[in-house]
């Protein structure tokens, strides 16, 4: 059964969709969870900074603060009433963040919604 279950999130509303259903299944089969942010500072910082200055460091700082924030929040949720639940905060691409967490951490199970892009931006 699944044991580790990752539960990626951006901060959306659509992202936290899948935190029922992995509540759900951690229920089911005696599992933890594990809900994990990456922030990403290339693509908000820009690509070709080869050296953070100061103030990029600091807003990076705050930026995962608010993501533990986040995550603490999201993980005293009624519907992980009961499970094993970690929380994570990474830096970095995201694909590749999650899958080193996925590899790293030996998850079974990754849940996780659509990043919701429509049309031209699909």
């Amino acid at each position: 059964m699944f044991k580790k279950i990752l539960v990626p999130l951006d901060g959306s509303e659509r992202s936290e969709r899948a935190i029922p259903l992995a509540a759900r299944i951690a229920h089911a089969s005696g599992g933890s969870v594990v809900l994990l942010q990456v922030i990403s500072p290339l693509r908000e910082y820009g690509m070709y900074m080869m050296q953070p200055t100061l103030m990029i460091q600091q807003i990076l700082y705050e930026d995962q603060a608010k993501a533990s924030v986040y995550l603490a929040q999201q993980a005293a949720t009624t519907a992980l009433a009961g499970v094993d639940t970690r929380i994570l905060v990474l830096s970095g691409p995201a694909e590749s963040e999650i899958l080193a967490v996925a590899q790293s951490e030996q998850i079974d199970l990754i849940v996780m919604c659509s990043h919701g892009f429509t049309g031209i931006k699909r």
